[in-house]
């Protein structure tokens, strides 16, 4: 007897579909199954992903909705990287381990996800389909970005104080011994070592303007990409421009710069470069 499909929505019509496919309760009446799997997946915290063997999305369940922005209607058919990836730590088809990706919202918005990724079998062990269960992982992820910028500027930090300001301290010291002992008579070489000891001053000043630029960016918590965009905005660069320089969009640029913002506790680029001057990190 056929059944009766007229009054089902579209997303129990493909689930129903799937179900067919004795996925992944094989067993189970396929009427229980649909109902089981349509429960399990609205239900689960966790992003769910279905595709097909060609891994464009079947269907997606409520909380991958929620997340991304996106109605399955929006979809459908397409490929994730299509309109979900910016980046990821490693290959799509990768079968080892799940996938660290950092997606991206309808609204631009990124958020990172671990995402697994396993093959949906038909009876005879084909593959038909694959399912993408991912967990959001976007305060983990930040918070270890967070970790390891802190201690990338804290050994930059060290370095220079215990490296590069040993270079111009040990040339202060030896040039003014050297002047400490000319003669009276020696005055065109006492002029070139004061002359050597105002380079060598500078230099020190630019190390330690270096530092306090550091230790500020530190206190503020950017992040290292964060950093590269704010570079970009002190070199005079725009959103484009920053963007093709680091191998991302816009959008991307324009959400690092809202955080940026934030961080620095103003309101727009004017504002921001205002205060990169007050505290000399601009000059």
């Amino acid at each position: 007897m056929s059944r009766q499909t007229g009054n089902k929505s579209g997303n129990e019509k493909t689930l129903e579909e799937l179900a067919e496919l004795q996925f992944p309760l094989a067993g189970f009446s396929k009427r229980r199954n649909f109902i089981n799997l349509s429960k399990v997946f609205q239900q689960i915290s966790n992003t769910l992903m279905i595709t097909d063997k060609d891994r464009r999305v079947v269907w997606v369940n409520k909380s991958f909705r929620q997340r991304s922005g996106y109605k399955l209607s929006e979809i459908k058919g397409k490929k994730p990287q299509e309109f979900l990836f910016e980046e990821a730590t490693c290959e799509p088809d990768k079968k080892e381990g799940p996938l660290v990706l950092l997606c991206k919202t309808k609204k631009g918005e990124q958020y990172w996800l671990e995402v697994r990724i396993n093959p949906i079998l038909d009876n005879q062990g084909n593959v038909v389909g694959y399912t993408a269960v991912g967990s959001d992982i976007t305060a983990q992820h930040l918070q270890n970005e967070e970790i390891k910028n802190q201690s990338r500027l804290l050994n930059e930090i060290n370095w220079l104080n215990s490296h590069e300001m040993r270079k111009p301290v040990a040339s202060i010291l030896g040039l003014i011994d050297l002047i400490n002992n000319c003669q009276e008579d020696q005055i065109k070489e006492k002029e070139e070592y004061i002359k050597l000891l105002n380079d060598c001053v500078k230099d020190m000043d630019n190390i330690i303007h270096e530092v306090n630029e550091k230790i500020f960016f530190a206190t503020k918590k950017l992040t290292k990409r964060e950093l590269d965009v704010l570079e970009g905005i002190k070199q005079g660069l725009s959103n484009n421009e920053i963007g093709q320089k680091l191998f991302i969009s816009p959008k991307t640029v324009n959400q690092h710069l809202k955080s940026i913002y934030k961080k620095m506790e103003v309101e727009s680029r004017a504002k921001l470069l205002a205060k990169l001057f007050s505290r000399k990190i601009m000059r």
